[in-house]
């Protein structure tokens, strides 16, 4: 008898744990006033799918420019206040771009022309078979809160796919300093 009695108090210390420890974080629910999107569910990229981080629930950014994507850059990982960490920026190649996140943001524009000719330039001379050749070696940045970031190329008649998490980028490379001043520029500060 005393053996059931402790191991019912156990029990019932465990689900009152687990039930205070689920309440805050429990998807769709919120102790606070403003409704707040779930957290992310289908965030895990396989190295050789060509699968989603966004959420399929939060609102896709939207082109309104009909030409065809040139560049999609995808950065998931992390905790922000609404869930997990993502964002999603694509630059047409007309120059168009779109940047959209987990805070329902989106917003929109067109590239100078300079960097964008600078950007076409770069993706057109890449060598995205030695870029992929690199392989990354460190820890990836979303195993401490960080974000893993995929990239997409869209090149003549193919689609380069990779992640900081798969491929050793080097940030100082011509390619990789025009994706940055591409993407800074959508954001000036």
């Amino acid at each position: 008898m005393k053996q059931f009695t402790f191991l019912a108090s156990i029990m019932l210390m465990l689900c009152l744990g687990l039930a205070a420890c689920g309440t805050a974080d429990t998807p769709g629910t919120s102790s606070q006033t403003s409704p707040r999107p779930a957290p992310a569910t289908d965030v895990a990229p396989t190295p050789s799918a060509n699968t989603s981080i966004v959420p399929s629930t939060a609102a896709q950014p939207t082109n309104a420019s009909a030409a065809p994507t040139l560049l999609s850059v995808k950065l998931s990982g992390g905790f922000c206040q609404y869930g997990q960490c993502w964002a999603v920026r694509e630059i047409a190649e007309d120059g168009s771009y779109v940047a959209a996140d987990g805070t329902g943001a989106q917003t929109s524009g067109t590239l100078d022309p300079a960097l964008l000719a600078e950007l076409k330039a770069q993706i057109a001379q890449a060598d995205f078979a030695q870029i992929k050749a690199q392989p990354f070696t460190g820890t990836c940045p979303i195993a401490y809160d960080g974000q893993e970031a995929t990239y997409t190329f869209h090149t003549a008649g193919s689609e380069e796919t990779f992640s900081n998490c798969e491929v050793g980028i080097d940030s100082a490379s011509p390619l990789f300093v025009a994706v940055e001043q591409a993407l800074a520029s959508m954001f000036p500060q």
